[in-house]
């Protein structure tokens, strides 16, 4: 589904990622939710504001946000699942979680999580600079991990271990 989907996000604008974070973020808080996540890996041509406007919609609502900056750096033509269109540099990645984290985490009302996606869609360099990274800033460290059976048959034949080993 997400290779579908990937073309479609490549073209969203930041200000299409507040308004679907704005709506996401009221519809949790009218079901009583007031503290919300939201784990964000595209990153449209570079323009790492999509996390102001997802930081400008929890406040808005008025809710408390643990925001995922998600990172891709493994695409289609390295043997990744993404789009190479939608992938970014490793050292652009750190540096704008980085700038990102400085920018928005307040560790009360706003914490800046470090994510890089999953295992089909960032090397094993940048998994372990996210570790590094978030070790450093005192910021916690989140991927998708273990969803799919394709998923668990890459780990294997990339690592030779399953996801959750």
């Amino acid at each position: 589904m997400a290779a579908e989907l990937y073309p479609v996000w490549a073209r969203i604008s930041v200000e299409d990622v507040e308004v679907a974070a704005t709506v996401g973020i009221a519809e949790l808080a009218l079901s009583g939710a007031t503290t919300v996540a939201d784990h964000h890996y595209l990153v449209p041509r570079g323009d790492d504001s999509v996390f102001d406007a997802i930081a400008a919609a929890s406040r808005s609502v008025g809710v408390r946000l643990y925001l995922s900056r998600g990172s891709m750096d493994l695409g289609q033509s390295a043997g990744g699942l993404p789009p190479d269109d939608v992938v970014e540099g490793t050292d652009a990645i750190l540096a704008s979680t980085e700038a990102v984290a400085a920018r928005l985490h307040d560790g009360d009302k706003l914490c800046v999580v470090v994510a890089p996606c999953s295992p089909f869609s960032v090397t094993t360099e940048l998994m372990k600079q996210s570790a590094e990274l978030a070790r450093h800033l005192g910021l916690r460290l989140h991927t998708h991990l273990a969803e799919t059976l394709d998923e668990e048959s890459d780990c294997l034949a990339r690592f030779g271990a399953r996801p959750w080993t």
